[in-house]
């Protein structure tokens, strides 16, 4: 007789849907927490740099946004005036994404504390991945802290990632409450403003960073099951077991199952909320095909369903075609759809 499959909490993956659900329509002053246009508008307010063309897509206007900071000069965050043409692209982005971390700072002040913005907390979830860069609602920031960071450094597999995507793909935030799930911040966070994600030049190496994450993980698998049994209902089991040892009860010895938020997508349930994942997020439906095919020949893989909320206008034709195994949860507005999602 079969292992029974052992059933993770799902994680949450969490968009910049959420800040408008908790705001529910009082986003005076909050605006940089949902719209990118907004916070690349407030960056550039702060370094006195011509706004760019509010024309172009958020991660052009990055783009624009440091190329002429150097052309013309800019103020740093801490209020220093930087000459033209004096410092290279990379130096004024660091600054830059200093910016954004101050203006979020001030967005996020006064975060409520309502059932709503208390959901990524709930002890229903197996983890959260965060596509926000801010930690508003975690229990962490009220103590004027921003809690634990673990993290180990991952530079072998097949792909030689640099300093800042190791950082976002293995650091988390554990929080001293054990009742409060671990938090990935795949785009970077506020906790550390070199992380930062914002531009195409960062947007381009995100693919290569969710691929070595996913590499990794395949070769621990086929170390762990002797290449044979990754499919099977118990090798799935043995999988399972080692993701709850290593991202719930924080066991990462080096032999366990090397820990990312790429690992949490591919074994645990999930569930997508606040979050368009229109075409352009090619890195996360990479992942996401990866782990349609890796659950395809498991027994029992139903234990595993990938759900996501959305408005029932949104491409309903495409969604009904449960791409790569994920279920739409439709809603007529926000408020409902959230209900529906925690109903299930």
């Amino acid at each position: 007789m079969p292992t029974p499959h052992p059933v993770l909490r799902p994680a949450l993956i969490l968009g910049s849907g959420f800040h408008r659900h908790v705001f529910d329509g009082r986003t005076e002053g909050r605006e940089a927490l949902y719209d990118w246009h907004a916070l690349i508008d407030a960056t550039a307010k702060m370094m006195a740099v011509e706004r760019p063309p509010p024309q172009l897509s958020p991660v052009m206007r990055w783009e624009t946004l440091i190329n002429s900071a150097v052309r013309a000069g800019y103020r740093t965050p801490s209020g220093k005036q930087v000459a033209a043409r004096s410092t290279q692209p990379f130096r004024v982005e660091g600054d830059a994404r200093r910016a954004v971390v101050a203006v979020l700072n001030t967005a996020v002040a006064g975060f409520p504390d309502s059932a709503r913005a208390r959901v990524p907390r709930l002890e229903r979830w197996g983890c959260v991945i965060s596509l926000n860069f801010d930690l508003g609602w975690h229990p962490a920031f009220d103590d004027g802290g921003l809690g634990e960071t673990a993290g180990y450094e991952q530079r072998e597999g097949p792909h030689r990632l640099s300093r800042r995507e190791i950082e976002r793909l293995t650091r988390s935030v554990v929080s001293a409450d054990a009742r409060v799930p671990r938090v990935w911040f795949p785009n970077g966070s506020v906790l550390d403003a070199s992380t930062i994600r914002m531009g195409l030049h960062d947007y381009g190496s995100a693919a290569t960073a969710i691929r070595a994450g996913f590499e990794r993980l395949k070769q621990w698998e086929r170390s762990l099951l002797d290449g044979g049994r990754a499919r099977s209902r118990d090798g799935f089991g043995l999988i399972a077991g080692h993701m709850r040892r290593a991202s719930e009860e924080g066991a990462t010895r080096e032999s366990d199952l090397p820990l990312s938020w790429v690992a949490e997508v591919l074994y645990r349930p999930l569930v997508i909320a606040g979050v368009g994942l229109s075409d352009q997020e090619m890195g996360l439906w990479w992942l996401l095909a990866q782990r349609a095919r890796n659950l395809a020949r498991i027994e029992g893989a139903a234990a595993n369903p990938a759900r996501i909320l959305v408005h029932k206008t949104d491409r309903p034709e495409f969604w009904a075609s449960r791409p790569f195994g994920l279920e739409a949860v439709t809603c007529r507005d926000w408020a409902e759809g959230w209900e529906r999602l925690l109903a299930l």
